[in-house]
């Protein structure tokens, strides 16, 4: 027992017990020892014990008893910095521990996702070849519809517009701050791809993409650290050639429309490769790619920026 654990248990015996009684019973049991103490109080004769050979706190004398410990101020000033000290440190202390539920959430629902995924493609007979359940020749609906039925007890939703649906059409928000054209915090929304509903809440969206093999050469945006597009002398964006490998994409919420929906925390994006591969997003932090590849890696770190979607920023 420390020194505020005796004060505290001093101040519940002065409030249960008459001060009269408390003195002349505190009195007698110093005098007759620890075990005397133990049966007043209920803390253990051991406790007492130790506190009485050091005296910190209680002087004795046939009139009574005086205390030499912390005074009122002491006692408030201390609990303030106690609060103080709680309040800087219980929101990290809670991150952290929802952090680590998402990480194992993670684990679960991607492993459901890779499964499923190894499924199809022994139904298909095709082992190392996504295309065919993620056929370039369905739309997302149907690619989806068909992946469904390797969760058991899944619902489909293919818009929004479907009854009981518009819940899981919600803003995301990247896992590092990018900024939507007023410099505001963007956020996405997973676009109006069809979702499949899992049994434990977990959310998956799919985009089937309808290049032929699953590839194309596609030109894309250049964009600097927050998303916004770069331009040329002329005020042009500029652009790159790229190569798209993909057959679709999946995009998974592993704990539903709970928040924080956010890449990198409990939303995460994955290609699927022709190759029978599931390929983290590239793009680094913003999907969520950084977070997923050190769960899979087993360090179960997640790297996201903390930003809020209704901020502007001056950069």
């Amino acid at each position: 027992m420390n020194n505020l654990e005796f004060y505290i248990q001093y101040v519940i015996i002065i409030k249960e017990r008459r001060i009269r009684y408390v003195k002349t019973q505190l009195y007698q049991g110093f005098r007759g020892g620890a075990s005397n103490l133990s049966s007043l109080s209920g803390v253990s004769a051991d406790s007492f014990a130790n506190i009485y050979s050091k005296k910190p706190y209680i002087s004795c004398s046939k009139k009574g008893f005086y205390q030499a410990g912390f005074t009122l101020a002491e006692v408030l000033i201390t609990l303030g910095i106690i609060g103080v000290v709680a309040a800087l440190t219980l929101p990290a202390l809670i991150q952290k521990n929802q952090d680590k539920e998402l990480v194992s959430r993670t684990k679960a629902v991607y492993s459901n996702i890779q499964n499923a995924v190894l499924k199809s493609q022994s139904d298909y007979g095709v082992i190392g070849d996504n295309s065919l359940l993620f056929n370039p020749n369905n739309t997302s609906i149907q690619t989806a519809d068909a992946f469904s039925k390797y969760f058991n007890g899944a619902r489909v939703c293919k818009a929004k517009s479907d009854k009981g649906c518009s819940i899981y059409y919600y803003a995301v928000k990247y896992g590092s701050l990018r900024l939507s054209s007023d410099n505001s915090g963007a956020t996405d929304s997973m676009g109006n791809w069809p979702k499949i509903v899992l049994n434990n809440g977990a959310i998956i969206a799919i985009s089937q993409y309808n290049n032929p093999d699953c590839y194309a050469e596609q030109t894309a945006t250049v964009t600097d650290e927050y998303g916004r597009p770069l331009k040329n002398p002329d005020g042009t964006n500029q652009t790159y050639i790229w190569h798209n490998k993909r057959c679709a994409i999946i995009r998974f919420d592993v704990n539903g429309t709970k928040m924080p929906n956010q890449f990198g925390r409990d939303v995460y994006s994955v290609s699927v490769m022709r190759d029978g591969k599931l390929s983290p997003d590239s793009s680094g932090p913003a999907y969520g790619a950084s977070s997923l590849l050190n769960i899979l890696a087993g360090n179960e770190k997640l790297e996201y920026t903390n930003y809020s979607s209704s901020q502007k920023y001056d950069f």
